[in-house]
């Protein structure tokens, strides 16, 4: 895909009503949040994967209840450092990410890969179980995951949407990065200079990803802003700030894996792509379901460079 060159994007709050006749369920009755957080990695500790979960859940907290105050909200699940398990992203039930609505993760990651620790506290990789079948994420039965969000390194670099087959058992869409991403904290930016002094700074931290993410995918939800349009905006805002620190290195190129399929009840297409906090579909989306509501499923994997060299 080529480089893609942005400006800086100014976000208005629009007031536009809720649609009268939504296509699925309205806004979810329920939103669990599950974030699994890893800093204290034997090798590259990472500073800021805790402080990202909590601005994640406390911006989403927020912005629903002052925009969707009949949704129930609960931070359902919160594991940091070694009480991150392998086992709670590999049940195929309710345990664990699979009871949740959204599930996080920050820490290390690689192509088709997040390092997470095993029962014995050491730290480990993983997208597929030890004998190579995928991950079932979603579920059967009660399970209800719908959104995904991997802050990790290259974890979505494959390209080819096959290759997310068995993840997506359920899940509506996966937020995560083609390129390299990094954390950082209280970067400056903006600066007035005196002399060797630098004063009036701005600051940017990358836990301002995940609230102009949670900001853009509650409050522009009526305006047709979904989960993937607040993902890619979230990223290129708060990574132009970053670049005009004077970051010259590659681009960053935030990634998404989305669902499509065809409801045979409804008679009308599901797109994980378009899909907004407002108008979602209150329910898991499997491939061959056993209960023929869907079929022609699909899955899309897109990606945006932004950055270096310009924006």
């Amino acid at each position: 895909m080529s480089r893609v060159s942005h400006a800086l994007i100014v976000f208005i709050t629009l007031s536009i009503p809720l649609l009268a006749s939504p296509l699925w369920d309205g806004p979810p009755p329920y939103f669990w949040t599950g974030t699994y957080t890893i800093q204290n990695y034997a090798v590259n500790p990472l500073p800021a994967s805790h402080e990202e979960g909590d601005m994640l859940v406390a911006t989403l907290k927020s912005r629903i209840a002052a925009r969707y105050p009949g949704v129930r909200f609960l931070d359902y699940v919160d594991r940091r450092d070694n009480a991150v398990r392998m086992s709670e992203w590999t049940g195929q039930w309710t345990s664990g990410m699979n009871a949740c609505d959204l599930a996080f993760f920050a820490g290390h990651g690689d192509p088709m890969e997040i390092e997470i620790y095993d029962n014995t506290g050491t730290s480990s990789v993983m997208l597929r179980h030890a004998s190579g079948n995928p991950l079932i994420w979603g579920g059967y039965g009660q399970a209800c995951t719908k959104w995904v969000v991997l802050r990790s390194c290259e974890v979505l670099r494959n390209t080819d949407p096959a290759a997310y087959n068995g993840l997506f058992q359920g899940i509506h869409a996966l937020a995560g990065y083609q390129s390299d991403e990094w954390q950082f904290q209280n970067a400056k930016y903006g600066c007035k200079k005196f002399l060797w002094m630098q004063y009036d700074c701005n600051y940017v931290n990358s836990r301002d990803i995940l609230s102009t993410f949670a900001s853009l995918w509650i409050d522009q939800a009526q305006a047709g802003w979904g989960f993937v349009q607040a993902w890619f905006r979230a990223n290129e805002a708060v990574h132009y700030q970053e670049y005009t620190l004077g970051y010259k290195g590659p681009g960053i190129a935030p990634a998404v894996v989305t669902r499509r399929a065809f409801n045979i009840q409804k008679q009308q297409w599901f797109d994980g792509g378009s899909e907004t906090f407002n108008d979602s579909y209150n329910g898991i989306i499997i491939a061959g379901d056993p209960n023929d509501q869907w079929e022609q499923e699909s899955l899309r994997h897109s990606y945006v460079v932004y950055g270096s060299p310009s924006y």
